[in-house]
């Protein structure tokens, strides 16, 4: 007796009446609804033009996912029971496992995306992303090597006050000095990008940092005296939680995130360090208040950016 619907023969075992046509629809249901999250969440290349590649390997996996079931769908599923009972076990839990496939690696593309766009500045000019260098890139690696396993978050500066500094023989210095040397960089690659919507002030313009300050020339190149600034700085950012859960290629692109940069005087800059703004008196106090605001919103931003990245990991 072939069946799809409950299955059994008179005086025989008779099984659940879950039909073997609803794990089908069950998971062509799935089915429908990864192809219409592929193509509804935007893709990196629109949504962040800033780094278009950084979800191809979660793309890759949503596509392993659906040819898996689409094998699986084109398999016989009309079964003789009881005598096909265990294909019949077997075609379902196929079925389910495929099922909780899909929702990983379409929970792990929508994490993807959802960082990625989260990083960049959409508004005109912003910049895109500089991929490391393989050197870099190695060297990077071998410096999370020395970090120990559980390397613990921290919520205050190492030694206390207010300035956020990373210890010379600490295990996450090789780290942070590859990190320091890579992001931002130097500032003429980014003479022609807006950084949190404004382009590069120019000579004379007016510093907002102090009263009566303005922009000088940076005396190495006669450009502007402006460089790119981390809002929050990377002495901070190596502690934050999950920092140190990230792949080497996110490591990079969250210390370089468009997101954390803002244009700075070289003054200010230079005046700021690695130190909370707040706690600093020199400053006009109407900038100082909105750089301390600045920065609370953009650490909020860049802890969720690193949750979803370590998500999207698998």
């Amino acid at each position: 007796m072939e069946t799809d619907g409950i299955h059994g023969r008179k005086g025989g075992a008779v099984l659940p009446t879950t039909s073997r046509f609803k794990p089908i629809a069950r998971v062509v249901t799935a089915l429908t609804l990864l192809v219409a999250l592929v193509t509804a969440v935007p893709a990196p290349a629109s949504a962040a033009p800033w780094d278009k590649d950084a979800c191809a390997g979660q793309e890759r996996a949503v596509e392993r996912v659906l040819a898996q079931i689409k094998v699986h769908n084109a398999k016989p599923h009309v079964f003789l029971l009881p005598r096909q009972a265990a294909a019949y076990n077997a075609y379902n839990a196929e079925a389910a496992a495929l099922g909780a496939a899909r929702t990983q690696a379409a929970a792990a593309l929508t994490a993807c995306t959802s960082a990625i766009a989260a990083m960049a500045d959409q508004r005109p000019g912003s910049p895109t992303f500089t991929p490391p260098t393989a050197r870099e890139l190695r060297d990077l690696t071998e410096a999370l090597k020395k970090i120990p396993p559980n390397f613990p978050p921290r919520t205050t500066p190492v030694g206390g006050g207010n300035t956020w500094s990373v210890p010379r023989t600490g295990p996450e210095r090789p780290l942070f000095d590859v990190l320091r040397n890579y992001s931002p960089g130097d500032p003429r690659n980014w003479r022609a990008s807006t950084l949190q919507g404004q382009r590069m002030p120019t000579i004379g313009a007016t510093d907002p940092s102090a009263p009566g300050r303005v922009v000088g020339v940076w005396s190495r190149s006669g450009a502007p005296g402006v460089s790119p600034d981390h809002i929050v700085p990377l002495s901070r950012m190596i502690y934050m939680p999950n920092f140190m859960k990230l792949t080497p290629q996110n490591m990079f692109r969250v210390a370089s995130a468009p997101v954390n940069l803002q244009w700075m005087s070289r003054w200010a800059n230079t005046s700021k360090g690695s130190r909370s703004v707040g706690a600093l008196t020199k400053f006009d106090p109407a900038w100082q208040a909105a750089q301390v605001r600045l920065e609370a919103r953009v650490f909020r931003q860049l802890q969720d950016i690193i949750n979803k990245l370590v998500k999207s990991q698998g």
